[in-house]
């Protein structure tokens, strides 16, 4: 379904809603009033606050999907010099999508330890990278040893760091811009070591 600007006006304030909010705090009021719509056409559009929620993972998932492949794509080899631009390539991603990812992560940690909502929604993305490493010639057969990097020095690390880092650097009073360079520089030092 080709969403029209109603629907993206609705999606991009529910993002924003959701982010600041979280789910249960969030009003479908409010939603509305950020998205210049009635109350009537977002529900219209999406019928409740959660098919509303599920839409907007629904359309991180697939662009997250787009990207890896595009990523991929992008890097024949995957040689050490290499590393750097594919990095950057990740954070700039992860660091335009924080709104989303917040709202990802904050909800799947809510739903309690039996579930596996948030390792269910970026499995798909780890096997197409697992895929794609082999396919550049990169080792990753060691399917659990890199599953942990992903999710745990990957993924974890840059969603905290991009959920939170503007609030860090005002406690710490440290400018964000240095803090997000020294991040960067660190996290990929690291990453050099895995990858």
């Amino acid at each position: 379904m080709k969403a029209d600007t109603s629907q993206l006006k609705i999606l991009e304030a529910a993002e924003i809603e959701f982010a600041e909010k979280g789910y249960d705090g969030a009003r479908v009021d409010e939603i509305a009033r950020r998205a210049g719509v009635n109350k009537a056409l977002l529900y219209y559009y999406f019928g409740s606050k959660e098919i509303l929620l599920k839409e907007l993972i629904r359309n991180y998932i697939q662009e997250t999907s787009h990207n890896v492949e595009s990523l991929f794509k992008d890097f024949s080899s995957f040689e050490d010099k290499d590393i750097d631009r594919f990095f950057d390539r990740i954070i700039e991603f992860v660091e335009a999508k924080k709104n989303i990812l917040r709202i990802i992560t904050i909800e799947g940690l809510k739903m309690g330890t039996d579930n596996t909502f948030l390792f269910e929604l970026l499995d798909p993305i780890y096997q197409k990278a697992i895929e794609k490493l082999k396919e550049v010639g990169r080792d990753a057969s060691d399917k659990a040893l890199f599953l942990l990097q992903m999710f745990f020095s990957t993924t974890v690390p840059l969603i905290v760091f991009f959920s939170v880092s503007e609030k860090w650097s005002e406690f710490y009073n440290i400018p964000w811009n240095t803090a997000k360079k020294k991040f960067i520089e660190s996290f990929k030092k690291l990453h050099k070591l895995f990858y």
